[in-house]
C-alpha cells in the first residue's frame, strides 16, 4: 500500500491483487513488463507468478523489443544461490525462464545482489544491476558507493 500511494501513476494493469506491483508499459516498439518477485500469494520474497507474464507477452507478441524487470535474479549471482532468499524459488524460476525464452524476451533486468553481472541463458540476458549503488547490503557493510545508477 505504501508503494501504491507513493507511485500512484504506475499502471494498474497487473494481475489481480498485484496491480501497481506488476504492470506493463508499451512505447512504440518497446514493451517493458515489471514483475513482482515478492508475491505474497506464493510466499513473499523470491516468489513470482508467471501466468500473467505469459499472457502479457503473448498479447504483445508483435512488439519488437520485450524486456522484463523484477527484483530477484532467476540465476545465482556471485554464489548467492539460496532460494528463495537470494533468487526466485527454483520451480517458479524454471517456469518463469521458460516463458521469457518461449516469448522471445531480450533481457530480464534484476537486482537484489549487489554485483554487476550479465548472464545469457537460452538466448535471454539476465542483467543484475549491482544494487543500483545502494549504501547497504548484507550486514550493512557496503559503505559509501561511487554512484547510484539505473540499468
Amino acid at each position: 500500500s505504501i508503494w501504491r500511494s507513493v507511485f500512484p501513476d504506475i499502471p494498474q494493469n497487473g494481475p489481480q491483487g498485484q496491480e501497481g506491483l506488476s504492470y506493463w508499459i508499451q512505447r512504440d516498439d518497446l514493451l517493458l513488463v515489471v514483475v513482482n518477485t515478492s508475491y505474497s500469494g506464493l510466499g513473499g520474497p523470491g516468489h513470482v507468478e508467471g501466468e500473467w507474464l505469459d499472457s502479457v507477452l503473448a498479447e504483445h507478441h508483435d512488439v519488437r523489443h520485450r524486456i522484463v524487470a523484477g527484483h530477484h535474479p532467476v540465476f545465482p549471482v556471485n554464489g548467492y544461490d539460496e532460494r528463495p532468499q537470494w533468487c526466485i524459488a527454483q520451480e517458479e524460476a524454471e517456469a518463469f525462464w521458460r516463458v521469457l525464452v518461449g516469448r522471445g524476451v531480450l533481457a530480464y533486468l534484476c537486482s537484489h545482489i549487489i554485483a554487476f553481472d550479465v548472464q545469457v541463458h537460452d538466448g535471454v540476458l539476465q542483467v543484475c544491476s549491482g544494487g543500483a549503488g545502494t549504501n547497504y547490503g548484507p550486514g550493512g557493510f557496503m559503505g559509501e558507493s561511487e554512484y547510484h545508477h539505473f540499468v
